[in-house]
């Protein structure tokens, strides 16, 4: 996903709950490419920011619609423009395998349409759902490519795919994402769990060093994008996954990264792991949290956040990964669901 400094953002970032865009935001909004300039996040990642921009500004749609219309504007032309986009002309050229930025492209498309309902985008809205539909029936695991040339198959991702293909289904009366979401279920069960937890492994063809083990970041993530077009599914995996999983050490709750009985180590994927609870894990877990109505979870896990803003004042690092670009979209779609 992105490396360690963003995933520590994700936790460390305050937001602000309420029905109005975030002041972050709108700051970003206004001068876009040099926050990027100056932010740590990959390039290949900004779009993953932009499509979580884009649903905190669906969710506050219903009580400040000229916020929300004009940010959600916004983000389409910035998804779409070729410093971020793999593409010229994504309407007329061959998509491929670029499924992590197409994937989080449709999620942005999916809330214009929702917040607009103008239909300006439903030609290419429609172009790349089917395109991401047909090429997920099309491989063995039922996934599809987060890259070009890239022989990893992660769950995580393909959730997020499924959940734009799931907008898209919504705002235009179609029902193209239901194959794609049985075909992937059925191959997460047969093929794809742990056995010592019952959870779904974080990686599905072993082709890296951590593929086996369920993994915290990747877990929550998969909870987070699948809870709209599956609740009982996402709700079963996400009450396994904090049974297991959920630690509270030294006045802190989180998220474990790691199975329990396995201490792996802190990688770009994880963030940092502080006694055994993980960063990206933790933060990713609020969203999930408060999506699936865990409230009990959810407090705790807010609560563990402020107290982590604290500990980070005086910390460089931690300061500067605070003001990340991707961190704040995060956060700032988390606190539109719930304080």
């Amino acid at each position: 996903m992105t490396h360690r400094l963003l995933f520590i953002s994700l936790v460390l970032s305050s937001g602000a709950y309420g029905n109005n865009l975030d002041p972050g935001i709108s700051g970003f909004l206004d001068n876009p490419w040099d926050t990027f300039a100056k932010d740590n996040t990959p390039g290949g990642f900004r779009i993953v920011a932009l499509s979580h921009i884009a649903e905190g500004c669906l969710a506050i749609s219903s009580d400040s619609p000229p916020e929300a219309t004009d940010c959600v504007s916004r983000i389409v032309e910035l998804a779409l423009d070729p410093r971020i986009s793999p593409y010229v002309d994504p309407a007329k050229e061959e998509l491929g395998h670029h499924g992590l930025y197409l994937s989080h492209l449709n999620i942005t498309l999916g809330a214009y349409q929702a917040v607009s309902k103008d239909n300006r985008y439903q030609e290419l809205n429609a172009r790349i759902s089917n395109h991401l539909a047909a090429g997920s029936l099309a491989e063995p695991t039922a996934t599809f490519p987060s890259f070009p040339g890239e022989p990893a198959r992660w769950p995580a991702d393909q959730a997020a795919t499924l959940h734009s293909l799931h907008l898209y289904d919504s705002n235009f009366g179609q029902d193209i994402a239901k194959a794609p979401i049985a075909a992937w279920q059925s191959y997460l069960a047969k093929s794809g769990i742990d056995k010592k937890t019952g959870l779904h492994v974080s990686e599905l063809t072993s082709s890296k060093p951590h593929s086996g083990p369920p993994r915290g970041c990747a877990l929550a993530w998969t909870v987070r994008y699948s809870v709209g077009f599956d609740r009982p599914w996402a709700t079963a995996l996400w009450e396994r996954f904090v049974g297991l999983y959920a630690v509270e050490m030294n006045g802190l709750s989180g998220l474990r990264e790691w199975p329990p009985g396995k201490d792996g180590p802190a990688d770009i994927d994880s963030g940092p792991i502080l006694f055994g609870i993980g960063t990206a894990a933790s933060a990713f877990g609020l969203t999930a949290s408060r999506l699936v109505g865990d409230v009990e979870t959810a407090q705790k896990l807010s609560s563990s956040r402020q107290l982590a803003l604290l500990v980070a004042k005086d910390d460089p690092k931690l300061s500067a990964a605070n003001s990340g670009v991707l961190g704040q979209a995060i956060t700032f779609h988390a606190d539109q669901i719930g304080p």
